[in-house]
């Protein structure tokens, strides 16, 4: 869940310091909220992929890296893999 992203920023802005050279964001519930969309527009993440599970129409128009998918979708789901292999690579310290 993404409510006022100020974390997933941070954790961000660690990675690219520690030479990622793109950063998705992949959550089911976006919230979105106060200035969270400014926030993410203006950070080092590339792509926000989010689930239709909360309206958020209003929160895209003022962040184009937000992409929304149906939670059913196939592109949520084959960004799934990916994203575990990148929590063990982390969990393991070779990254």
């Amino acid at each position: 869940m993404i409510d006022d992203a100020t974390d997933f920023v941070t954790a961000a802005e660690a990675l690219k310091e520690r030479g990622a050279n793109k950063i998705y964001v992949l959550c089911t519930h976006g919230l979105l909220s106060a200035d969270a969309p400014r926030i993410l527009e203006n950070s080092p993440i590339d792509e926000i992929v989010v689930t239709n599970t909360v309206p958020h129409d209003h929160q895209k128009l003022q962040c184009a890296k937000i992409k929304t998918v149906g939670f059913h979708s196939v592109a949520f789901f084959t960004r799934i893999p990916k994203l575990i292999e990148c929590t063990e690579l982390v969990w393991q310290d070779n990254w």
